[in-house]
């Protein structure tokens, strides 16, 4: 499946160690994106397109650590 290019139009929140940026430059290095502490939820982030898209499918993957309780 191809992937598309996008950029972060708006993060709610985003620890400084992990901004949403870290999900737009997809290196191995990169540590993803995390919402600060106590956040309260749901948190929104929206990704613009630059250009119209039919999406198919958008994978979200949480760490078994960091999922939300």
């Amino acid at each position: 499946m191809e992937a598309f290019p996008f950029r972060i139009a708006f993060c709610e929140s985003e620890m400084k160690t992990r901004p949403c940026s870290n999900l737009v430059d997809n290196q191995t290095e990169k540590y993803g994106w995390q919402t600060q502490p106590f956040s309260h939820f749901p948190v929104s982030i929206v990704l613009e397109f630059s250009e119209m898209r039919n999406i198919q499918k958008i994978s979200i993957i949480s760490h078994e650590f960091k999922i939300a309780s």
